[in-house]
């Protein structure tokens, strides 16, 4: 199956899936995975299945191949069979300087060094990196992605 197809692998089961992430939400510990069987539909993962395979998080974009199974809310991955990351995945670690940051509402705003254009940081990020706290003006290491809604810090690197 070529990597860029999405669907059933091994052609007659629509058990053994593939696909690419559509979305996680490492707060809320589930995503979902698109695929299509023939037609376009999503797959429901939680974290716990990522952890059982060893991963931790996922960016939009990674292809997961995996078991799935039909419930009464439709199908959700069972077991993960193999994992590649998104060349997003892999973007380099680059500096920022917090703007704000709010922890009762769950998000802020930092900027890179040399742009003043604002970029989203949830706070599902910011525990993730074991940081309870930013203060403005304060440096960090982040690696930013682009979503549906523009650049987000998709993670922090700890010092």
């Amino acid at each position: 199956m070529a990597a860029s197809d999405t669907g059933p692998v091994g052609g007659s089961s629509n058990s053994r899936l593939a696909g690419r992430i559509k979305w996680f939400d490492q707060a809320k510990g589930y995503g979902f995975v698109s695929v299509r069987l023939p037609e376009p539909e999503d797959v429901l993962f939680h974290i716990s299945v990522l952890r059982q395979f060893g991963i931790e998080n996922v960016t939009e974009e990674d292809w997961l191949e995996f078991l799935a199974v039909s419930g009464p809310k439709g199908k959700h991955v069972e077991t993960i069979l193999s994992y590649k990351p998104s060349s997003r995945s892999t973007q380099p670690y680059e500096p920022v300087i917090v703007k704000w940051f709010d922890a009762t509402k769950g998000f802020g705003f930092v900027r890179r060094v040399d742009d003043p254009t604002d970029v989203f940081i949830h706070a599902s990020v910011v525990r993730r990196a074991g940081l309870e706290e930013l203060e403005p003006n304060m440096t960090l290491n982040v690696r930013i992605q682009s979503g549906a809604k523009g650049q987000h810090v998709d993670s922090i690197q700890r010092p």
